[in-house]
């Protein structure tokens, strides 16, 4: 029996990034047989993104839109209950990753696994020296509070949608995406996830939209609060 897996893919100003994006995702999904919809969500953008998006894909895809940015937990929020498939996860628009890194993640769907983490290792050179010291430093707290056998909190992570119907999001940014993780790792045992290991890509276009005075201020107040529901 073919696996389902829905997957938002959240975007916001990335009209020379989210076509090769979504065609990407596309392609890794035929390849592994595997039945989708995916839900593009325009978090308010200001640039041709919806429109290029709009005029791109069709078959099974879907489109909401905002007229000004609201965060990843509001379109979350705004899917989650109609999600039928499988899996789920949500992903980004900005071209850091190839038909190949999506397609490594989509061929482990058949194991059957509650959770697919995927593991970003930090590469200097494409990310920057200020975002990987971040991003290192981020991670190192994680494994020190949370899970020390987790290398990497943000990735795409794919999950049973079951694993999501008790999970209540409070926080509103990137760190949302965090306490998702963290609250459906919590409920597995080791056999129940796998690890997958991709490449990233520097953009094709535009600059990062994960380091923000909102973003920063959310990862300090989860930190401190090591909230997980």
């Amino acid at each position: 029996m073919k696996s389902s897996i829905t997957i938002l893919i959240c975007y916001r100003n990335e009209e020379k990034n989210i076509v090769l994006t979504g065609s990407a995702i596309i392609k890794a999904l035929k390849k592994n047989s595997i039945k989708y919809k995916i839900i593009f969500f325009n978090d308010g953008s200001t640039d041709d993104s919806e429109k290029i998006v709009k005029k791109k894909f069709s078959k099974n895809c879907y489109f909401y839109s905002n007229k000004l940015p609201k965060g990843t937990r509001y379109m979350y929020k705004k899917v989650v209950k109609s999600v039928k498939s499988d899996y789920f996860s949500i992903m980004s628009g900005n071209n850091n990753f190839k038909t190949g890194d999506y397609n490594k993640l989509f061929s482990k769907l058949k194991k059957g696994k509650k959770i697919l983490v995927h593991y970003i290792p930090n590469n200097i050179k494409i990310r920057g020296f200020v975002r990987s010291i971040i991003s290192q430093s981020f991670v190192f707290l994680m494994r020190l509070l949370f899970f020390k056998e987790i290398k990497y909190f943000t990735g795409q992570n794919i999950y049973s949608t079951n694993l999501l119907k008790k999970f209540r999001p409070t926080y509103k940014y990137s760190i949302f995406q965090v306490q998702m993780f963290l609250f459906c790792f919590s409920k597995l045992n080791k056999n129940n996830y796998e690890i997958i290991k991709t490449n990233f890509y520097k953009r094709t276009s535009g600059r990062t939209k994960s380091i923000s005075l909102n973003n920063v201020y959310e990862v300090i107040n989860f930190l401190w609060k090591k909230n997980l529901s």
